[in-house]
């Protein structure tokens, strides 16, 4: 398919897929799949990390500046 797609450019005969490239390339696709997205979604799942979240929006304060702040 690349080559019908890139018929000018030079030697396009030698062009091909190396298939441990192509596993490699895979296997970090999936690695950094897991590892940015997977894992800390399963890690935000978790009931300790709910319930301090909810503890904290409960304690959270005002956001209006106090008056003495105030130039």
């Amino acid at each position: 398919m690349f080559r019908s797609l890139a018929k000018d450019l030079p030697r396009i005969e030698e062009i091909g897929l190396d298939a441990r490239i192509v596993w490699y390339t895979l296997a970090c696709a999936i690695a950094a799949t897991l590892l940015c997205g997977l894992f800390p979604a399963i890690r935000g799942t978790r009931r300790s990390l709910a319930g301090s979240l909810a503890h904290a929006s409960r304690s959270q304060v005002s956001g209006r500046i106090p008056s003495s702040l105030c130039w």
